[in-house]
């Protein structure tokens, strides 16, 4: 057994834990199959390429070439589903036992190494994850592997000297920045602080640099423009304060109440507004997103009007509804992702998944799934976002502190970059999926790094 988690034997050890956890989404997929429905992968096939102006390019025509597969074959979306869980558990499983076998060859505590491996392999948030149709789930492997494949590079591992090991790290930089919006908020200054603080990697570091914006480029190029600019996406906060002041009767002067309600009614705000999240407004039928979208620089002068008028409610509205990731407070349930009838949730999504055949079928029998699926339901009870981010940040200083390494930052730079995007722009008080990284770091990165010995 010390042989095969010390990777004494490295092909052994990676197949059975690569097939060991492949068997365990197998499982996981059968019970929910055809897998985990989710409003925007069910609305991308409804829509089409309309969502290339929401979504990223990559992740929508992926969607869209499964669904043209299962439409020739099934005249439905089923076997899209379907296909979609099968493509994604397998290539989770994949990487996530390249992060096993990398904590495995590492100088950590044995524990640490059985943990990594038993977490990845038995708890249920990550199996459910793995065939969730979302996004976050690659996003947050990739950045995963970037983390551990920057230590290499800082710790000057032998293994840099590689060009495999480049190509993964251009791979997982690469699928970090487009898989998400944020991504590329995260991966520009990343890529930036790496050119300069470790002159010996600039070169390949450049030419990573150089492909980021090649893709970014291509995806320009493909997005649609039937939605507009989507400027509702990138100012989810400001709206959110702006609503926060019409609700409580703030101070507002008449241009701007004039401006405003163009936008929305005020009457139809106050209605809507939710202090946990922005959604109920920006997608409403009475929010005018053309007319935002045509007036910008006025949007952004009367938030400022706004906020210089109301800095105490809109402070409090950025708080409330950033709260669960700011915070290191451990309440409630997170975000988890169960039968496809359970998102839908509004009438042209339960007329949606009608139409296209999209229905939960698993491959297991009704009183043996009834026991698997109450153990798939206990991953709603795990850390919170908040919790998760500040035990990220104390790995850093004890990491620091241990290792004396001054470069210490750069490794856990992606993690910290991400909870900025979430705490500046990101207007929902919750939302696992958007910092699942986190939770595919807690053994290898948050413990591990923060227990590994000096000796790299």
């Amino acid at each position: 057994m010390n042989d095969f988690i010390n990777v004494k034997n490295f092909k052994k050890t990676f197949l059975i834990m690569f097939f060991s956890m492949l068997a365990v989404f197998i499982v996981c997929l059968c019970s929910f199959f055809p897998g985990v429905g989710m409003n925007d992968g069910l609305n991308i096939l409804r829509s089409e390429t309309e969502l290339t102006s929401q979504f990223s390019v990559f992740y929508v025509y992926f969607i869209l070439f499964l669904h043209n597969i299962s439409d020739a074959l099934t005249g439905g979306d089923q076997l899209t589903i379907a296909l979609y869980s099968v493509i994604q558990l397998t290539l989770t499983a994949f990487i996530l036992t390249i992060i096993t076998v990398w904590t495995c060859k590492k100088n950590v505590p044995v524990f640490v190494k059985w943990c990594t491996y038993c977490f990845y392999l038995f708890h249920p948030i990550i199996a459910i994850y793995s065939i969730a149709m979302i996004r976050d789930t690659l996003f947050a492997c990739s950045m995963v592997m970037i983390v551990i494949l920057t230590y290499d590079i800082i710790t000057r591992s032998r293994s840099v000297k590689k060009k495999s090991f480049w190509i993964l790290y251009a791979f997982s930089i690469a699928g970090t920045a487009v898989l998400r919006s944020n991504g590329i908020f995260i991966i520009v200054p990343f890529l930036i602080v790496l050119l300069i603080a470790v002159k010996k990697t600039r070169k390949n570091t450049a030419i990573i640099f150089g492909i980021v914006i090649g893709v970014t480029v291509i995806s320009s190029f493909l997005k649609s423009n039937e939605r507009g600019d989507m400027f509702q996406e990138k100012v989810g906060i400001p709206l959110q304060q702006i609503a926060a002041v019409v609700k409580n009767d703030g101070v507002i002067s008449d241009d701007d109440r004039e401006f405003i309600n163009k936008i929305m009614p005020e009457d139809k705000i106050k209605e809507k507004y939710n202090p946990r999240t922005s959604d109920p407004i920006k997608w409403s039928n009475d929010f005018n997103r053309t007319y935002l979208d045509d007036h910008k620089r006025r949007f952004v002068k009367t938030w400022f009007n706004i906020f210089r008028d109301n800095p105490g409610i809109c402070l409090n509205a950025w708080v409330q509804c950033t709260y669960y990731f700011m915070l290191p407070v451990q309440e409630g349930t997170v975000q988890t992702f169960f039968t496809i009838e359970d998102v839908a949730d509004n009438t042209w999504l339960v007329d949606f998944l009608k139409e296209r055949g999209i229905h939960d079928r698993p491959l297991i029998g009704e009183k043996i799934n009834n026991v698997i699926r109450k153990y798939y339901y206990l991953s709603k009870y795990f850390l919170r976002e908040g919790v998760l981010f500040w035990m990220t940040i104390a790995s850093l200083i004890v990491y620091r502190v241990r290792s004396k390494n001054r470069k210490a930052v750069i490794i856990y730079l992606p993690f910290i970059l991400l909870w900025l995007t979430m705490i500046l722009s990101t207007p929902i008080a919750f939302s696992m999926r958007y910092v699942f990284a986190y939770v595919i770091a807690l053994f290898p990165v948050t413990l591990g790094l923060a227990l590994i010995k000096n000796k790299h």
